[in-house]
């Protein structure tokens, strides 16, 4: 058995470049918005079952699935957010397990921004946690993502804290500082976990 980390942190926090700092230590790591959209490709079983539940309104010329539009629809409607969590949550954790086993050596990360929300900590060997000031993620997500502000502050009203996340995690990676510290920091943590899951 591989052993499990689950890598989660607010929208914003800089997930990617902590998952990036693992990546070039060469251990594999798993993005969940990446197997999410594996599962909503034209073709696929889960595309049918959305398009068939939304309706084609959520496609793009393309016939792929809008999945940004798609995610402002169910973003204020509880009862279809629901809808599509039950769906695809439960495939997305099968996939995500099944790629850690067959392609990591002794750790893989599983990068998961709902991972304490979704209970799927349970499911992991250890939790690391990014953080970051709120003030920074709310450059970050309107410079890069060009997100509204207002955009921001509703989808971080439903989620986590970091100092409810923080209960949770086994180890924290600040990510308010050089890129070389974090590389720095995620070295140690690295270290950290060849010795704990060394078989």
């Amino acid at each position: 058995m591989v052993a499990k980390i689950g890598l989660t942190g607010g929208i914003g926090s800089g997930k990617s470049t902590v998952a990036d700092c693992f990546r070039q230590l060469g251990i594999y790591v798993v993005d969940a918005d990446q197997v999410s959209r594996k599962l909503m490709q034209p073709g696929a079983e889960h595309y049918h079952s959305i398009v068939n539940h939304f309706g084609k309104s959520v496609l793009l010329d393309s016939g792929e699935i809008d999945r940004k539009g798609l995610g402002r629809r169910v973003f204020g409607d509880k009862a279809e957010r629901q809808f599509l969590e039950e769906l695809l949550h439960p495939a997305i954790r099968k996939m995500m397990h099944e790629l850690v086993e067959k392609n990591a050596m002794v750790y893989g990360i599983l990068e998961v921004p709902l991972l304490i929300e979704g209970q799927q900590h349970k499911r992991m060997d250890r939790v690391l946690l990014v953080t970051c000031p709120k003030h920074q993620r709310i450059d970050r997500l309107t410079q890069n993502r060009k997100m509204s502000t207002d955009m921001i502050e509703q989808i971080m009203e439903n989620q986590l804290s970091d100092e409810q996340r923080a209960l949770h995690a086994d180890e924290i990676v600040s990510n308010d500082r050089s890129i070389g510290e974090i590389e720095a920091a995620v070295g140690v943590i690295h270290q950290k976990y060849l010795t704990l899951f060394a078989h």
